[in-house]
């Protein structure tokens, strides 16, 4: 079995903090664990991120989200790509985009088309917008929850 690529991870972490000690942002948004649809590299990025955060690097954004597809809208999405689905009621942050920003969304999806077919990108814009329904969902990685005996905390 090949070792990992700590060489390859750890100069990933290195540019991370070096754009939260730049911007200093206030909110992130990356890939859950399920990285969007498995992809390894959504799935390490979403882990890297996430670890600098718990670790308190400096920088670092006081709110992580991971973004989300609504498992009751998954009859929108007729993909190739098997996107990660989740259940709604982990969702608990939907933010409401603008004709514009779908505009902007569309015109930056384009950019992918090393990646997908010019046909797809139009299908998949579609399909995602349907499956979005005007709001971005997204779940919040700090939980609002403490205490000191697991099964009684309250869940959503």
């Amino acid at each position: 079995m090949p070792r990992p690529p700590w060489a390859h991870v750890s100069a990933v972490k290195r540019e991370i903090g070096k754009i939260f000690l730049e911007f200093r942002p206030d909110v992130v948004i990356t890939s859950g664990p399920e990285g969007i649809y498995g992809h390894p590299d959504h799935i390490v990025t979403g882990a890297i991120v996430t670890e600098l955060v718990q670790s308190g690097v400096e920088g670092a954004p006081t709110h992580l989200f991971y973004q989300g597809f609504p498992k009751n809208r998954q009859s929108a999405w007729h993909g190739e790509e098997p996107l990660s689905f989740v259940e709604t009621r982990f969702l608990t942050v939907r933010v409401s985009y603008s004709e514009a920003d779908s505009t902007a969304f569309k015109k930056a999806f384009a950019c992918y088309k090393s990646q997908f077919r010019s046909e797809e990108i139009e299908s998949y814009s579609k399909q995602l917008e349907d499956m979005w329904g005007g709001r971005i969902y997204l779940r919040p990685w700090f939980g609002a929850e403490s205490g000191d005996d697991i099964f009684t905390l309250k869940g959503n």
